[in-house]
């Protein structure tokens, strides 16, 4: 049972989501902030697994509601709600650590499976936010995008195979179960491997092994 808490101000939008929920077994829906503030205190009382955070909300907006929570309670996860998408929404997602990103109009389907995939461990992006990261980088130098051999990095073997799978698209928690290494271990090969190659965040991460290994 995920535990769930929407964190929203328009309440139409609120409605939709929280029917959705309601009429999910899997889902215990906890009820709906309508500003960061009001949801910083539910959380704290609630406790929930996933906050669906709103980005742009009053007296305090979803970005630093995100920062607050995330210093309180690391173990919550966050996934962004927005109708806006660009270079300033990467950032944001970036300074606030949050687990992922959905476009408001998303469907019923990928909610769902945004939800089971950041409560279990991992991330979670709409196609919209990957494919603007992947233009983004195919802006930048190609030389960042060499092989391995070419950027002179060398792996061990099992930094190799924790590349490849994150690579192949498997969330952390995926991939301690399927080498049998516990979630603590694979999150610090993923940040070992992120400051080794010399990305900024996880993403690049994996965009990179997606297109070398």
């Amino acid at each position: 049972m995920i535990r769930i808490l929407i964190a929203e101000d328009h309440e139409v939008y609120a409605e939709t989501l929280t029917w959705i929920l309601q009429d999910q077994p899997s889902i215990a829906f906890l009820g709906h902030a309508r500003n960061g503030s009001e949801a910083l205190k539910m959380i704290n009382d609630l406790m929930p697994d996933v906050v669906l955070m709103d980005l742009r909300m009053p007296l305090l907006g979803g970005a630093e509601a995100t920062l607050r929570l995330k210093k309180l309670f690391p173990q919550v996860k966050v996934i962004f709600l927005s109708m806006v998408l660009g270079d300033e929404t990467l950032r944001t997602l970036k300074k606030c650590g949050a687990d992922g990103y959905l476009i408001k109009n998303t469907s019923k389907k990928e909610l769902m499976t945004a939800l089971r995939i950041v409560a279990d461990g991992g991330q979670y992006y709409s196609q919209d936010v990957t494919q603007l990261v992947q233009e983004r980088i195919s802006s930048q130098n190609a030389e960042d995008y060499q092989p391995l051999e070419r950027r002179g990095v060398f792996l061990t073997q099992k930094e190799q195979q924790v590349l490849k799978l994150f690579g192949a698209g498997l969330a952390p928690l995926e991939i301690a179960r399927l080498i049998g290494f516990s979630l603590f271990i694979i999150e610090s090969y993923i940040r070992n491997l992120t400051q080794k190659l010399s990305f900024r965040e996880p993403g690049e991460l994996q965009l990179y092994a997606q297109r070398v290994i």
